[in-house]
């Protein structure tokens, strides 16, 4: 029988090798355009603003920032708050909200979490510059919000994970 960190594992070497099988065709195969620049440029366009100074770079950057934050918070601590609440299954009483409550909630934080999703999608395929600052801002965030949510948590030791082997 494989153990749940032999899953985890494999799911992770499996999702770093699709990763790899996109990034190395697009990486040799692309042409010289305008996606792969870096910093501002007399033709970025970001959702119809001139992005031509470093300014506007900075400012751009400063703005994704803050929206990527916003979004790993809403997402790691709002959203699993609510999907447990209305998708699981064994939870047949609900304490938290009420019906009311718990539809406006829900409702608003998909159709939000949709809208903010559409306009970073925009932003993110300007140029691959911008598109890696976002990636390591959610990714930074998350380090954030997982290691606040775990340290919630206590974790028990047991003796066959202490010898825990690597895939």
């Amino acid at each position: 029988m494989v153990s749940i960190q032999n899953k985890i594992r494999l799911c992770i070497v499996g999702n770093a090798f699709t990763v790899i099988m996109v990034i190395l065709p697009v990486c040799l195969l692309s042409e010289n355009g305008t996606y792969f620049r870096f910093g501002p440029s007399p033709d970025f366009i970001l959702i119809s603003v001139h992005i031509d100074t470093w300014t506007k770079y900075i400012i751009t950057l400063v703005f994704i920032a803050i929206v990527d934050i916003i979004r790993v918070i809403s997402e790691e601590i709002g959203m699993p708050i609510i999907n447990f609440n209305i998708y699981n299954p064994d939870k047949k009483v609900i304490t938290e909200f009420t019906k009311f409550e718990l539809q406006l909630y829900g409702n608003s934080m998909y159709a939000l979490t949709s809208i903010r999703g559409v306009f970073i999608t925009l932003i993110s395929i300007t140029q691959f510059d911008i598109a890696l600052w976002s990636l390591f801002i959610g990714e930074t965030s998350a380090l954030f919000t997982i290691r606040a949510l775990l340290n919630e948590k206590t974790f028990e030791q047991y003796a066959e994970l202490e010898t825990v082997e690597i895939i």
